[in-house]
């Protein structure tokens, strides 16, 4: 360069050189291909063989990758099911002693005799006003010391094995209409810091098997052999944002219920209302996922009554990552 001490003359003299032999090599590797075009032709071949297994090793290994974060994600999902189902049996112990309560305490067993079926004379009316429909009128229908009894031994249930946070409250529910409940106000805070409050007087009532948004899964307690969950769901007395409803019915010689024109021995439900969110927390489903480098979405099916007495199943979203949910 001017730099070594030449002349720009002789640097351009070199520069013109070096592109002659350049252009003369180019011209004679050109003649040589079309004289022989055997020689480009296989080098093509060559290259066009060696893009079709990068292309096929590329495609073969998605395909792997993909099968195998498939298998990953089934693992995953059985992993947090079989996680929130072992939960869920130790929270559900509340319904299983609390229908045996009922089994063997006459003051109890007589609840579904004082409710009575709907519109049958002596029996609880409906409520009035626009709760006509979803409730019945109990006020003034039990013994004072049958709802401290079931107080008390609510209270017990659910302040033993750690039910506190997730066991919102205890129901029972003869004839399908939620007669007691246990507590029935409640300010609490839970071990995690968050503040519960709760007032289920407005479920007093409630009458299951005639709210249309409840009809459905109260139909399919009744006939179940075991626990039947409905949710998570915004509860008719508010409160929690989320809740996971679990019935267990009740049956035993002696009893009757009739639903579709069809009659059953059941004496109606217990029932517990947990707290959704404490339920995910404590199985840990967004920090397993996340852990995972997955993301997911839970949903549920309900079977939902139209107006024109038929049913028809709607899906919702009831749990998923937040980067899912801020995308959308």
């Amino acid at each position: 360069g001017f730099g070594d001490g030449g002349s720009p003359a002789s640097c351009w003299t070199a520069v013109t050189d070096t592109s002659r032999s350049f252009l003369r090599d180019l011209r004679r590797k050109a003649v040589v291909t079309v004289q022989h075009p055997d020689i480009w032709l296989s080098g093509l071949f060559v290259l066009l063989v060696l893009l079709g297994v990068s292309v096929g090793t590329l495609v073969a290994w998605s395909e792997e990758a993909k099968n195998t974060m498939r298998v990953n994600a089934q693992g995953m999902a059985e992993e947090v099911s079989t996680a929130m189902s072992h939960r869920l049996d130790v929270v559900l112990v509340p319904l299983l002693t609390m229908r045996n309560y009922v089994k063997q305490l006459s003051g109890f067993r007589e609840l579904s005799s004082l409710v009575g079926e709907r519109g049958v004379a002596g029996s609880a009316p409906a409520a009035d006003g626009a709760k006509g429909l979803s409730h019945r009128n109990l006020t003034k229908f039990f013994d004072k010391a049958v709802t401290d009894l079931f107080n008390e031994i609510a209270h017990d249930i659910r302040s033993t094995n750690g039910f506190d946070d997730i066991v919102m409250n205890i129901q029972l529910a003869p004839k399908a209409a939620v007669s007691m409940i246990y507590p029935l106000k409640e300010t609490k805070v839970l071990t995690n810091g968050k503040v519960i409050v709760q007032d289920n007087t407005g479920a007093i009532g409630h009458d299951l098997l005639n709210d249309p948004n409840r009809v459905a899964i109260a139909i399919a307690t009744v006939p179940a052999p075991g626990v039947v969950t409905a949710g998570p769901l915004n509860l008719v007395q508010g409160g929690v944002v989320k809740s996971l409803i679990a019935r267990l019915p009740i049956n035993f010689p002696g009893q009757s219920m009739t639903v579709l024109g069809k009659n059953y021995e059941c004496w109606g439900f217990a029932v517990v209302i947990l707290n959704w969110e404490q339920l995910i927390e404590q199985v840990g489903i967004y920090q397993r996922f996340e852990s995972a480098g997955m993301l997911f979405s839970l949903t549920r099916t309900d079977s939902v009554k139209q107006t024109d007495g038929t049913f028809k199943d709607k899906v919702s979203i009831i749990a998923e990552s937040e980067a899912i949910t801020a995308s959308g």
